[in-house]
């Protein structure tokens, strides 16, 4: 299990004002998925897949299309100990992935 490391983390005050960024971005508008995409992007650079599994789920919730979110949340089930349901987000990438390029 991963433990929260953002104190010691290089780079941990970038990611921290990108959160907040994103944070005050979803206040004034709960439905702007790529605020709920960054924030998860960043919370995983801080090795805080549970809360950034929340955001690329929430926006997922918001578009379904959403590729980057899929590997987003495969990183962090790999980072809680679980492959299989990374593969699972993967496979769902791989999947719309090939649905966008055929058509």
């Amino acid at each position: 299990m991963s433990k929260n490391k953002d104190s010691n983390h290089p780079g941990a005050e970038k990611y921290k004002k990108i959160i907040a960024r994103c944070t005050e971005r979803i206040s004034l508008n709960p439905d702007d998925k790529f605020a709920y995409l960054e924030r998860g992007d960043a919370l995983i650079r801080l090795e805080n897949p549970r809360e950034a599994l929340a955001n690329y789920k929430r926006a997922l919730d918001l578009n379904q299309s959403l590729i980057k979110a899929y590997y987003g949340m495969a990183a962090a089930h790999i980072m809680l100990g679980s492959k299989r349901l990374a593969m699972v987000e993967i496979e769902k990438a791989i999947e719309l992935g090939q649905r966008d390029s055929a058509t």
